[in-house]
């Protein structure tokens, strides 16, 4: 006798992954404008937070997560959260542009405008 085991079948599961936005905050560029203007030898984690919020204020303040977790940013994103430097929201916050555009003027001086079209 040939026994018959049940097979169950499960429909597949959808799931539905909500994006979540990294964005850095008023405390966050006010730390960067500090150290672009600091004359100070940084520590080896300073240094990695800094680069990492540049790189965010470089992309206008606001990345998906998704794409910060593919730089394998996630020591220093943890960082930035626990020092109040960076926000993350389902919805895309954002600063105020004039803020985050005076902080790159600041740091990376106006383009020209012949430059680009």
């Amino acid at each position: 006798m040939a026994s018959s085991s049940l097979i169950f079948r499960r429909s597949p599961r959808i799931a539905i992954a909500q994006k979540s936005y990294a964005s850095i905050t008023e405390e966050g560029v006010e730390f960067v404008r500090k150290r672009f203007s600091c004359s100070v030898v940084l520590d080896t984690g300073e240094i990695k937070l800094y680069g990492f919020l540049m790189r965010l204020l470089s992309f206008g303040g606001t990345l998906p997560l998704a794409l910060i977790k593919r730089w394998r940013e996630s020591e220093s994103l943890m960082k930035a959260r626990k020092n109040h430097y960076v926000t993350i929201t389902v919805f895309r916050r954002e600063l105020p542009k004039k803020v985050v555009q005076d902080a790159i003027d600041e740091i990376w001086g106006k383009i020209p405008r012949g430059t680009y079209v």
